[in-house]
């Protein structure tokens, strides 16, 4: 079975839910380029939170008279959790950092768990878009997520992902502009670049094990 957002919170109360609401907007909102168009917007998620909190309070002090408030906005909290829940199933498709990105805990599923960190990328290919605009893609990986480093000038040898999955620019090693594409998605869109432009693309690849080496460059005169 595919990792998924966890709805274990259906068994929670009161602040624990308002707690996880608060987790999701942040992981949700806060990534709109993973998460577009989310069932629920910032406004709507905020709101449930703060009501649940205050409903909460008011049952917890004023008995069983405040009950009924506090029951319908539980309830209605975790029917908004449940379509976000879903709605990030749907884009995860089983990717446990994109369900962890999310704000959501992902079940847990070691069949679906990769055993050693990435290779080094390979079959990267770049293409001219239009004027101004490179598109880059790599070989598919299981159970991983794609970075791209795309630059005005090659990387020197110094420039290396080091075993603990940090990106190491020494000191006076490159003197160009990096753009990094920080996506989950494993095909790249570039835009607003230099025509006639030589660009140098670098992939790297994460999964939950680590973080692969760089590929090898692969240049582009962009169009």
């Amino acid at each position: 079975m595919l990792v998924r957002c966890s709805r274990s919170y259906r068994k929670d109360k009161g602040e624990k839910i308002s707690t996880r609401l608060e987790a999701v907007r942040k992981g949700v909102i806060g990534n709109a380029t993973t998460f577009p168009k989310p069932p629920s917007d910032d406004a709507a998620i905020a709101k449930m939170e703060a009501d649940l909190l205050t409903n909460t309070v008011a049952y917890r002090r004023g008995g069983i008279a405040q009950k009924p408030a506090y029951v319908n906005t539980l309830d209605a909290s975790i029917k908004m959790l449940n379509g976000l829940a879903d709605y990030v199933d749907n884009i995860a498709n089983g990717d446990e950092n994109i369900v962890l990105m999310s704000g959501f805990i992902p079940t847990d599923n070691k069949k679906n768990k990769p055993t050693n960190k990435p290779n080094q990328p390979t079959d990267v290919k770049v293409t001219r878009g239009t004027v101004g605009v490179i598109e880059a893609e790599c070989a598919t990986v299981d159970k991983a997520v794609y970075g791209c480093i795309l630059t005005d000038a090659p990387l020197s040898k110094g420039v290396v992902i080091n075993a603990l999955g940090q990106l190491s620019v020494p000191k006076d090693a490159f003197s160009g502009n990096i753009l990094v594409d920080l996506n989950k998605s494993r095909k790249k869109y570039f835009q607003g670049l230099i025509p006639k432009t030589t660009y140098y693309v670098y992939f790297y690849i994460v999964n939950t094990k680590g973080v692969s080496v760089l590929s090898d460059e692969v240049s582009i005169i962009c169009a």
